[in-house]
């Protein structure tokens, strides 16, 4: 009997080492990426804050300077979310003219640093943005007709109404 007891709680103390050993690996994974999540977290910052301590964990290239080649990621980045707001806010941009419109994005993107991985909720603050930024906000319509291609925007995407579809059959009864 003492021999059995003495089993279990050898047996439970090895299983609460263990366990104890793997809550201290998902913490210390959480606090510190390593290997690929933390190559990945260099390289979005690479993009994102212009940093350029990358350069030696890119691969070298005979054709290229590694800056040149992370530049190419650094313009296509900005010239897609330039692209979203572009798409997302096309009368905004035919408003102000692309030269315009182009210096906009790069204001907001540099505001606004993409925070989903959804594009379609990438220009949210647009009209906050021009409401309150300098020299946008000295022309209100701006943020107005953004404001408005949010609002369609945002109706195109919602759910539809059921209660609508309720209300015209009873309009089709009394007719």
């Amino acid at each position: 009997m003492a021999g059995k007891a003495k089993g279990r709680q050898a047996g439970e103390g090895a299983r609460g080492r263990r366990a104890s050993a793997r809550r201290g690996r998902r913490k210390g994974a959480a606090s510190a990426p390593s290997g690929l999540a933390a190559l990945q977290e260099r390289f979005q910052k690479a993009i994102l804050e212009g940093r350029d301590d990358i350069l030696e964990a890119l691969a070298p290239s005979a054709k290229e300077d590694r800056s040149v080649l992370l530049g190419v990621y650094r313009n296509a980045y900005g010239a897609r979310l330039t692209e979203v707001l572009e798409n997302d806010y096309e009368k905004l941009a035919l408003y102000l003219g692309d030269a315009q419109f182009q210096a906009l994005a790069a204001r907001y993107i540099a505001a606004y640093p993409s925070d989903t991985p959804n594009a379609r909720w990438f220009g949210r603050h647009m009209a906050g943005f021009l409401a309150e930024t300098p020299p946008y906000d000295a022309r209100p319509e701006l943020a107005e007709l953004a404001a408005l291609e949010a609002a369609l925007n945002d109706a195109f995407d919602a759910p539809d109404a059921p209660a609508l579809a309720r209300e015209l059959r009873q309009l089709r009864s009394r007719i």
